[in-house]
């Protein structure tokens, strides 16, 4: 088996190798991350796992520095997709209703 891309991990998973449908959510946001950061996800680790934990240390810096070039309606979820504590992570079903509501709400404005 080859080595995963750190790029796209969960904490979780490269940490401890603990994976759940919320290790996927953190990784659907770095995706989307990446689609708004010219396809370069917030993280960068070359496979390195050191380079990794560095780079996850600086997570919500490296959010902060992309978050204006994502549509206003889909950065509070995107925060919350990439929260490191996998419990306080949105399920999938919690993220799509999230954005409904925030979209819904976008559309009355």
């Amino acid at each position: 088996m080859g080595q995963p891309d750190l790029d796209y991990t969960a904490p979780e998973v490269q940490n401890s190798s603990k994976c759940s449908p919320l290790s996927d959510m953190f990784s659907l946001g770095l995706v989307i991350c990446a689609i708004f950061n010219g396809g370069r996800s917030v993280i960068e680790a070359n496979l390195s796992c050191a380079t990794y934990q560095k780079q996850l240390e600086m997570l919500e810096s490296n959010l902060n520095d992309i978050i204006d070039r994502v549509p206003h309606q889909l950065q509070e979820a995107l925060q919350n997709l990439l929260e490191v504590d996998a419990r306080r992570r949105p399920n999938a079903q919690n993220f799509s209703m999230l954005n409904l509501k925030t979209l819904m709400a976008s559309q009355i404005m």
